[in-house]
């Protein structure tokens, strides 16, 4: 689940259902069509224009055990210095 911010205020609530290129596609609680929303310089805008901003609600994380923990977390700069990717899973 991710939660969609507009600049009014407003949130609605979605599910991840794609990303490709510059464009991410959200299937809309209580909605009937599937939003896409593009990356755009000014962040990322709505179909309709309005820009944006994603969050991810840490319950979903938490469920799957997936909690920042001082363990299994790096610190910022030292993210930039690892390099590539290390495909083995942060949480066991």
């Amino acid at each position: 689940m991710l939660l969609i911010q507009y600049r009014t205020g407003s949130i609605q609530q979605g599910i991840l259902l794609s990303i490709q290129n510059n464009e991410l596609r959200v299937a809309v609680k209580g909605g009937d069509d599937v939003m896409m929303f593009r990356l755009l310089r000014e962040g990322w805008t709505s179909e309709s224009h309005e820009i944006v901003t994603f969050g991810f609600p840490l319950a979903a994380f938490e469920a799957t055990g997936m909690v920042p923990m001082p363990d299994n977390t790096v610190e910022e700069q030292a993210v930039h210095q690892l390099g590539p990717w290390n495909t083995q899973p942060v949480v066991n």
